[in-house]
């Protein structure tokens, strides 16, 4: 209900589907149901924030709702006893949905290592690696100092190429979910198109940047 609702820009079905989940009782789920339940209601409140925020003044607020609950939740999977029974993709899809609102917040840092906490599951979670790839790109941009910006973009440049070798992974594919087995939802396939067309734009501007053959040492 979640993602077709965002399939099909509809708030009222997202803000309905909020109101199911407030009459579910976690306790009477699953140990890893109650933590997929949260995983869920922090895609509610992201389907929320682009339906309210996107390309709108208060897309930059301080203070967004949305963005806070969004936290919440994902936090909230992340230590409940049942996230260890998730399925390792759904454990990385968690922690690196979180680190990019870590990075969309401007803890960068933070960011970088909760991404990196899903590739210690799956050092293959081509999102992941993207991810990383983009955020020592910029915060490399931002770095006053030459030297230390080199080392940044060395490294973006390192991450930002192993995800392209992974592009099958780019590619959506079944998902297993609970003991079901479904098609993966439009949001996903064109997050993932979206995605890599990002990160082979910033590998070209990563190869054309001089301060890499400084740092690579070619």
């Amino acid at each position: 209900m979640i993602d077709g609702s965002f399939n099909n820009q509809d708030i009222k079905g997202t803000e309905q589907a909020q109101q199911v989940a407030c009459l579910i009782k976690p306790e009477n789920l699953s140990l890893a149901d109650q933590a997929r339940f949260q995983y869920y209601q922090a895609n509610a409140w992201s389907n929320l924030r682009h339906f309210r925020r996107y390309q709108n003044q208060t897309a930059w607020d301080y203070d967004q709702e949305e963005l806070t609950h969004e936290i919440y939740f994902l936090r909230s999977a992340l230590n409940l006893d049942g996230f260890k029974e998730l399925s390792d993709d759904l454990k990385c899809q968690i922690y690196t949905n979180l680190g990019n609102l870590f990075s969309h917040i401007g803890r960068f840092i933070e960011a970088q290592q909760t991404w990196r906490n899903a590739l210690n599951i799956n050092p293959q979670f081509a999102m992941a690696l993207g991810n990383i790839g983009q955020g020592c790109f910029f915060y490399g941009r931002a770095v006053y100092d030459a030297t230390h910006q080199n080392i940044f973009i060395y490294h973006a440049y390192q991450y930002l190429s192993r995800a392209l070798l992974l592009k099958q992974y780019w590619k959506p594919g079944p998902i297993t979910i609970g003991s079901q087995s479904r098609k993966p939802s439009l949001r996903t396939g064109l997050r993932n198109i979206y995605k890599l067309h990002m990160i082979e734009i910033m590998l070209i501007l990563v190869k054309t940047n001089p301060c890499l053959i400084i740092a690579s040492g070619a």
